[in-house]
């Protein structure tokens, strides 16, 4: 009998990043998400985060996601720590995170921040990233 392992990562979202609703946006909004992330193990890996949907988003600047609404956008960020300093993207080696599997499951945390900004029309404002596990 034989059987070969081939590399191989599994992807999910275990935790969106919901901010809550709000009325005006005159101080930062805070909330957290979690990736879990199951590679075979010894398997190089690195996890980007995209822009976003919102027109002129940026990964790899913090607060440059744009949610997209009724009236316009709001923007935010989502970073790898919890002091919301470095964040997510797709800049290779700059906002992106390197690791190695295990073979067991891995929890990546998301931390977002929506900043102090214009408040916009009332409504609901969202937007779409794309994760990657490039291995």
């Amino acid at each position: 009998m034989q059987t070969t392992v081939n590399k191989n990562c599994l992807l999910s979202v275990t935790q969106d990043v919901n901010f809550g609703s709000h009325g005006i946006l005159d101080a930062n909004i805070d909330a957290a998400g979690n990736l879990a992330v199951t590679c075979t193990s010894t398997t190089p890996l690195t996890i980007s985060l995209g822009p976003g949907n919102g027109t002129g988003a940026n990964a790899n600047v913090a607060n440059a996601r744009k949610m997209t609404g009724p009236g316009g956008t709001v923007a935010y960020g989502l970073f790898q720590n919890s002091a919301r300093t470095l964040p997510w993207g797709d800049n290779l080696g700059v906002t992106t995170m390197a690791s190695t599997g295990t073979g067991l499951t891995t929890n990546v945390p998301v931390y977002g921040r929506v900043p102090t900004q214009p408040t916009p029309a009332p409504g609901t404002y969202s937007d779409t990233v794309v994760v990657t596990v490039t291995y």
